[in-house]
């Protein structure tokens, strides 16, 4: 299955672009640049009449989405799209929910799939506390192409620089770099490197990750090549009207789509209620998830919606999803078979620290 495309998916001058259809290669550069000018335009959500104390604290606890997972699978433990800085980029939007951990503390990561080198999936403070909570340097990179020299100016060593169909295994694990309809812009430079999907593949489960991407036929091809998953993380949010959708996001009845063509068990919503990027209502994509499921008979546990910092645990002693949770004592995940005997003991470990780390986490601190 590793299979590798040729350069098509570049423009003549050097620019990366969408193979799928010629209505999106136009679409890029105008949707694109306009999106810096959006950075500094949308600052609070659309009014909801169903939500009208939609940032207020008590709604925000209850109900927040969020952008950035943890997923812990097979003995490893993946982080995608490190961004969780309070801003957007240095100049972008202020993140609506705090980030409810300490990067310091997230020493057991072990991959991260970034999706696309925008600011809202690639942050350089959150890069570098990671890079000083693994001291060692046992962190994977995963990255497009291009992408790697940013990650190496940060103090990033094993950067794995993938093209669409590239696959990289390290012990019984696979990573695998698929298409998604994207696009990439960091520092002024737009298209410059390569976005894409994500599959993870160990000896009994499977992950699929996308951050951002337009609706287009390559799911239904990584569904039937590498499907079905055992869990997927698909946005939700960001599609600016359910009536006029951008071409690079997906609106939810199209991620019920994609989950269906990639043949997940379960799949989470991300990209949404995290920063206020477009204007849909705050809360409309998590609304209109639930709507559609039910018109399109999708069971509500197999696409969820989850608020910020609560841990989904997918399959019972198999894969935990934490949404920005840390355990200040896991330990590194590979090293697990050394101090547990069975697969199922290192699983109760995972249930057992993190609903401790929640717990702590959204216990507020005491006044000094």
């Amino acid at each position: 299955m590793n299979r590798k495309v040729s350069a098509c998916h570049r423009y003549f001058d050097g620019e990366f672009f969408n193979p799928w259809s010629e209505s999106v290669k136009n679409a890029h550069k105008k949707c694109s640049s306009s999106f810096f000018s959006r950075a500094f335009s949308f600052r609070t959500p659309a009014k909801d009449p169903e939500f009208p104390d939609a940032l207020s604290q008590a709604t925000l606890d209850k109900e927040h989405g969020h952008s950035c997972v943890i997923v812990q699978l097979d003995g490893i433990t993946v982080m995608t799209d490190p961004s969780l800085s309070e801003k957007c980029g240095s100049g972008g939007h202020k993140r609506v929910r705090k980030v409810p951990c300490k990067l310091e503390d997230l020493s057991c990561v072990d991959v991260v799939l970034i999706s696309s080198d925008r600011a809202e999936f690639l942050d350089q403070v959150t890069v570098e506390k990671l890079l000083s909570a693994h001291p060692k340097g046992h962190l994977r990179w995963y990255c497009g192409l291009g992408v790697a020299k940013t990650l190496e100016q940060w103090g990033c060593t094993t950067v794995h620089e993938l093209d669409w169909w590239d696959s990289e295994s390290f012990d019984d694990i696979t990573v695998t770099f698929t298409p998604a309809q994207n696009w990439s812009g960091r520092d002024g430079w737009v298209n410059q490197t390569l976005w894409g999907s994500w599959i993870v593949q160990g000896p009994s489960k499977s992950f699929f990750h996308v951050g951002c991407t337009g609706y287009c036929d390559v799911f239904k091809e990584i569904g039937n090549v590498y499907g079905p998953f055992s869990i997927a993380t698909l946005p939700i949010g960001g599609y600016e009207s359910l009536k006029n959708p951008l071409w690079y996001t997906v609106t939810p009845s199209e991620a019920i789509n994609i989950h269906n063509q990639l043949k997940s068990e379960r799949t989470i919503a991300i990209r949404w209620g995290t920063w206020v990027l477009t204007n849909e209502a705050f809360y409309e994509p998590k609304r209109e998830l639930e709507r559609r499921s039910v018109e399109m008979v999708i069971p509500p546990s197999t696409f969820l919606a989850t608020r910020i910092g609560r841990v989904v645990k997918i399959i019972e002693g198999e894969i935990d999803l934490m949404n920005s949770v840390y355990e200040s004592r896991m330990s590194h995940s590979r090293n697990t078979s050394v101090t547990y005997e069975s697969p199922d003991a290192y699983s109760r470990r995972y249930r057992s620290s993190i609903a401790q780390s929640v717990r702590s986490t959204m216990t507020p601190s005491p006044r000094s």
